[in-house]
């Protein structure tokens, strides 16, 4: 690990140059000799708007979804209001060495609750295939950092089966595309599931799915999503129970599209029907060829202002998953540049001009109950998590905005002038989020105060970031 850091930071320093390199497949290019076991083992796919997770599965193919504004609760104000007139006791007691009194008054007067709300999935797409066998020959699921495609292939039955998925970065709809190497070939039922109460219906060739938002710490929610799935395809498309059925196809186009009622912090009042099908009805207009072409274009148009290349040993030929685990001691440098390529890949695919910025697990949830609630959190969304590519601070411009706001009408409840915003920024897109109670907070109510404590925090805050890092190597596939 100390290994892959150090040259982390080579890689870091190289995001300067000017002309970008040509650089080895191996080292920008995920690829696996067997579908996804896990959540964790899928394939990432991100707009900014529109997330999916691709497990590459044979008989079974599942996709699972998320919209960057889908979240729990509804607008609510939970700024407390007792802060300022506790701000001097607290003080006190810091200087008196009395920390663990003054978190508790903290935790009373300035951060009594809801801490903040919870992003959300959109659940999965499921597609079943008729008479695949279990075992197929010549598999493989990759993904091509330079694109920003995720591929499936295998044979079976002498014919052979390829899918390419993309989310649009230009036309922000989810594309997927089956095809099959004989006429006919491709037979399969299309259906949408989720972990939230929702309901399924079919309009002609469109799945369309719609999902109710839950409450979070009292908080009732607010928020629809509705998820449409519209199939272009040279077999026949019927519907079927709650299910789409494609049968005699040979090459076959799915377009998704989602959105929300969500409008801003404070409004929810927006229509997410008529927004999905106008987004899925734009898709529509553009061929699958056309949708790839302005695709590539847009996502290169950002990926391609760096690059890094660095020496690549033999195990660049394993599977990826399997080149990860003999990193340790080995001579495979590439490795580093792959890690490199796939933490800029994350951090375009899930925060981009017009969007939500990237919150802790970027634009990528499957649980009822995300880790940290995978909400916004300042110290590591806004700052470290995006060293490595500026122009995507752009969607966290507009969000700066917005806690701007509520955050000047937090301040005479907190400080004595100006704006404040606390620490973790959470849930929805503004300063709805407790002060955490972490030591570097502690030492800002002390206000200055240079001890042995405000050393330690110094340390602290360098670990976080150096977790924030290593998060990339974690979240491999």
């Amino acid at each position: 690990m100390k290994k892959l850091l150090s040259l982390f930071a080579i890689a870091i320093a190289m995001m300067a140059c000017a002309q970008p390199a040509k650089v080895a497949g191996d080292q920008e290019r995920l690829w696996y000799d067997a579908p996804a076991g896990r959540w964790l083992e899928a394939l990432p796919l991100g707009n900014g708007q529109m997330a999916a997770m691709v497990f590459g599965g044979i008989a079974d193919e599942t996709i699972q979804l998320n919209e960057s504004t889908f979240w729990s609760g509804s607008p609510h104000d939970n700024n407390s209001k007792t802060s300022l007139q506790h701000l001097d006791e607290v003080r006190q007691l810091i200087y008196a060495g009395r920390e663990e009194e003054a978190e508790a008054l903290i935790n009373k007067e300035f951060i009594p609750g809801p801490h903040g709300q919870r992003f959300l999935t959109l659940g999965s797409l499921r597609m079943h295939f008729e008479n695949m066998p279990e075992e197929v020959e010549d598999y493989c699921r990759d993904l091509d950092l330079t694109r920003a495609v995720a591929g499936v292939g295998f044979t079976a039955n002498g014919v052979r089966y390829t899918r390419s998925a993309f989310a649009a970065l230009r036309d922000r709809a989810l594309v997927i595309r089956l095809d099959a190497s004989k006429k006919g070939a491709l037979t399969f039922s299309l259906t949408q599931d989720c972990k939230f109460p929702f309901e399924v219906a079919t309009e002609g060739n469109t799945l369309v799915t719609r999902i109710k938002g839950v409450e979070h710490e009292g908080i009732p929610g607010g928020l629809t999503a509705e998820c449409r799935t519209q199939v272009i395809s040279d077999g026949k498309v019927a519907a079927e129970d709650k299910r789409l059925t494609i049968s005699g196809a040979t090459h076959v186009t799915l377009l998704v599209n989602a959105a929300t009622n969500y409008v801003n912090y404070h409004d929810i009042s927006g229509d997410e029907s008529a927004a999905a099908k106008a987004g899925l009805a734009a898709a529509a207009k553009l061929s699958y060829k056309k949708l790839l072409a302005r695709h590539e274009a847009a996502y290169g148009e950002q990926y391609g202002r760096c690059s890094i290349k660095l020496h690549s040993g033999a195990n660049a030929a394993l599977p990826t998953d399997q080149r990860k685990t003999a990193f340790q001691d080995s001579d495979d440098m590439g490795m580093v540049a792959l890690i490199f390529n796939y933490g800029r890949y994350l951090l375009i695919s899930s925060s981009q001009p017009g969007g939500q910025p990237a919150n802790l697990q970027g634009i990528w949830n499957d649980e009822v109950m995300a880790p940290w609630d995978s909400k916004y959190t300042i110290k590591i969304c806004r700052r470290p998590a995006r060293l490595p590519h500026g122009r995507c601070m752009t969607a966290t411009a507009g969000w700066r905005t917005t806690i701007r706001t509520s955050g000047a009408s937090r301040a005479p409840w907190t400080a004595p002038s100006g704006a404040c915003t606390p620490t973790a920024a959470l849930g929805w897109p503004r300063t709805c989020g407790p002060i955490t109670s972490s030591p570097r907070t502690r030492l800002s109510f002390a206000n200055g105060i240079r001890s042995s404590r405000e050393r330690r925090t110094s340390t602290w805050i360098t670990c976080r970031r150096t977790r924030a890092t290593a998060t990339w190597w974690s979240s491999l596939p």
